[in-house]
């Protein structure tokens, strides 16, 4: 029976557009079976994305609205559902990015185990859509000063313009450690935005911080060779994540798997004067992607597998490298908003059940 509702929980969460997949191993009901008691996954079948108070779904089940407060509440504990605690609403989110990284101090090596197993067939299915739903957020500081640039595309003014801000331990690379894989980069560099920062500080997942001391954890971020990634939306995205190409879940899509969706690219690259380049390599060592190469002893870029980052231009010591805008015709202005965002992306993969 419990197996049956298991099942139910799974195709549940597949008709969200980022989607949760079915495996011939069964890795995704072990997955979910760790996480949520009977009970719990009852009452996660009940949520959808739109926002809904428990005395509202009593009213509709015929449900007693003090227990399914305490469920509700007890999910939001574990990070199972997103709360408002400002209006005591609660809703469904998708298993990533959204309950993966509420289990941060639940990260375990069996939790990880059960990821890692998970993680190919995961990746394929949310990162199947032609519109990803995460982007890359170049290197503010390399941007072009002779250009107006986007608010959306400056971290500093995300992060200004984000609300409350949690800053946390980055999950990825906890949990490639207790698999004992990974790097040693800085992990205390992972910031949450509203709505999601609340509940990050209401879980012990992370405190909250001032624009100036998340600043200062985008300029750590920098300085270990992170990509800094964020909701591919205009506006309100609910985290920036500092990746690395051998932890994370979503560079590890491009870099690892050759799904050229996992992440969008910035709307920048890199432009090499080839008659100041020395061949030193240190622009080679550094690119997450491995978009540079050596030709003649001049660094050479691949344009195809360059994300936009900026990390090579920070790291060459004779500053022959430029971040350029790249030609508008290549360039899509992300989503408005997180719920066009998830609207594009259902459209494109045809699961319009929750946002038609």
């Amino acid at each position: 029976m419990y197996a049956e509702l298991l099942e139910e929980l799974r195709e549940h969460y597949s008709l969200h557009p980022i989607g949760f997949p079915r495996t011939r191993h069964g890795g995704e009901l072990r997955l979910l079976d760790r996480l949520f008691s009977e009970e719990e996954a009852r009452g996660a079948l009940l949520l959808s994305p739109t926002p809904e108070t428990p005395e509202r779904l009593s009213a509709k089940l015929a449900q007693d609205p003090e227990r399914l407060q305490k469920l509700l509440d007890g999910m939001a504990r574990k990070g199972l559902v997103l709360k408002s605690r400002s209006r005591n609403n609660f809703r469904m989110i998708p298993f990533l990015p959204g309950i993966y990284e509420f289990q941060l101090n639940a990260m375990d090596k069996e939790l990880a185990t059960l990821f890692e197993e998970l993680y190919p067939e995961l990746a394929a299915e949310i990162f199947a859509s032609p519109t990803s739903f995460t982007r890359v957020l170049a290197m503010e500081k390399y941007l072009p000063v002779d250009m107006e640039i986007a608010p959306y595309e400056r971290a500093s003014e995300i992060v200004r313009g984000a609300g409350k801000v949690t800053l946390a331990e980055c999950l990825c690379r906890k949990e490639q450690k207790l698999l004992g894989k990974g790097c040693a980069r800085p992990r205390d560099v992972c910031l949450v935005f509203s709505p999601m920062a609340e509940q990050y500080v209401d879980m012990g997942l992370g405190q909250e911080v001032s624009v100036e001391e998340a600043l200062r954890a985008v300029d750590r971020g920098e300085k270990g060779g992170l990509v800094r990634c964020t909701l591919n939306v205009q506006s309100r995205p609910t985290f920036m994540c500092q990746c690395c190409s051998c932890c994370c879940a979503l560079l590890r899509g491009m870099a690892e798997l050759d799904i050229p969706t996992a992440v969008a690219k910035s709307a920048f690259r890199p432009d090499i004067d080839i008659d100041s380049c020395n061949g030193c390599e240190a622009c080679l060592s550094i690119c997450p992607m491995k978009a540079i190469a050596l030709e003649d002893e001049k660094a050479v870029l691949n344009d195809t597998r360059c994300i936009g980052c900026g990390l090579c231009v920070s790291e060459c010591p004779l500053e022959a490298i430029a971040l350029q805008a790249r030609p508008k015709a290549e360039v899509v202005l992300p989503p408005g908003n997180f719920v066009e965002l998830m609207a594009i992306i259902g459209r494109e993969k045809g699961r319009t059940y929750f946002y038609p």
